[in-house]
This record gives C-alpha cells, sequence and structure tokens, in this order.
C-alpha cells in the first residue's frame, strides 16, 4: 500500500513536466534543435500559469469578501501595500484604512449578503508584475423588493475593476485595485442615473 502511494506521488509529481514534454515536444533528438523555439514555448506556459493564478487570486479575492472571510482576503493583497479606489466610496490605502471600510461596507450589505461575479478578464503579465482590467456585478442574495418569505437575488451594482499585482516569491498579489462604478441599482431612478 505504501509503495502505491508512493509511486502515485512520483507519478503525480511527474506529470507538470510529462506535460510540458509532450505539450511542447521537448527531448529526443530534437532537443539541441529547439532549444531556442522550447525557451518561448516554456516563457508561454509560465505566462499561461500565471494569469490562472492572477484569475484564482481574483476569485479568492471576491469570495473571501463574500464569505466575510477578512484574514483570507487581505492575504490577497501584497501586506500593507494597498490601494483601493472606489469612486464616491472613497480611497483607501494601507492595511487598517482598508479593513475599517472593508468592514463598514460587509456590515452595510449583510445579511443577506452579496456575491461578487467577475468575467471578462484581460490580463497583461509583465515579468513580476501584471495588470488586469475586468467586469464585476454585484448581486444581492436578497432583494429588498422581494415578497415576504420569497428568497430573490436582486442586482446591486455594474463595475469595472483595474487592477495592478506584484509577484513575490512566487505569489501574485494585489497592489492597486480602482472600482468604477458603472450602474448602482441602490439609487431609486427619480434620484438620478443608474
Amino acid at each position: 500500500m505504501a509503495r502505491r502511494r508512493m509511486a502515485i506521488a512520483a507519478v503525480a509529481s511527474a506529470l507538470p513536466l510529462a506535460v510540458a514534454v509532450v505539450v511542447l515536444g521537448i527531448g529526443g533528438d530534437r532537443a539541441e534543435a529547439s532549444r531556442e523555439r522550447e525557451g518561448g514555448r516554456l516563457l508561454a506556459l509560465r505566462e499561461v500559469a500565471d494569469e490562472v493564478a492572477i484569475r484564482e487570486l481574483a476569485s479568492q479575492f471576491e469570495i473571501t469578501f463574500d464569505e466575510g472571510d477578512f484574514d483570507g482576503h487581505l492575504q490577497t493583497w501584497d501586506g500593507d501595500n494597498i490601494t483601493f479606489e472606489a469612486g464616491a466610496l472613497g480611497t483607501y490605502r494601507g492595511r487598517e484604512e482598508y479593513l475599517t471600510f472593508l468592514r463598514g461596507f460587509y456590515d452595510s450589505v449583510t445579511p443577506p449578503g452579496t456575491r461578487h461575479l467577475m468575467t471578462n478578464f484581460v490580463v497583461d503579465v509583465r515579468g513580476d508584475t501584471a495588470t488586469m482590467t475586468s467586469y464585476l456585478t454585484v448581486l444581492t442574495r436578497q432583494s429588498p423588493d422581494a415578497p415576504e418569505g420569497q428568497q430573490v437575488p436582486g442586482f446591486l451594482a455594474t463595475s469595472v475593476l483595474r487592477d495592478r499585482l506584484v509577484k513575490r516569491d512566487g505569489e501574485w498579489r494585489f497592489t492597486h485595485r480602482n472600482l468604477a462604478i458603472d450602474q448602482d441599482f441602490t439609487i431609486p431612478p427619480e434620484q438620478g442615473d443608474r
């Protein structure tokens, strides 16, 4: 049983290399002739891996907020290197200032809570820095207009996010987020444009 587990672990640890060998055509008699091409392909593979890691980080950012996991949420940032610009909601710099805003905003929308949905990612990786633009749709888990006793989600807002990230010790983290709300469904139509 222990040997079988060790064999599975060995195969699992070698799998990324095996995929690189198959996908990139690394190895064999062509290895010497294709070093330059392989270097480019490996770089492209790293860029794809970075983009996937950045998208995963963005998902963690929103999920941890929706769950009220402020410690987990703060781990998506680069330590105290935090700048969060949110238009009319304010600009917050540093861990403590941002955490104060975060808690206040979270308390204003819970219960029933929110769901932050990110789409349309455009990620540009440049070495150990990156930028990302995406759309954010914020839903409330319970619309205030819902009939008593019925759970009906509702829209809160749509926004455009413009992020800056840095990679330290192999991990991507946010350093700057600009949130531009383009539709706020919490404002009644008679009070202005949504």
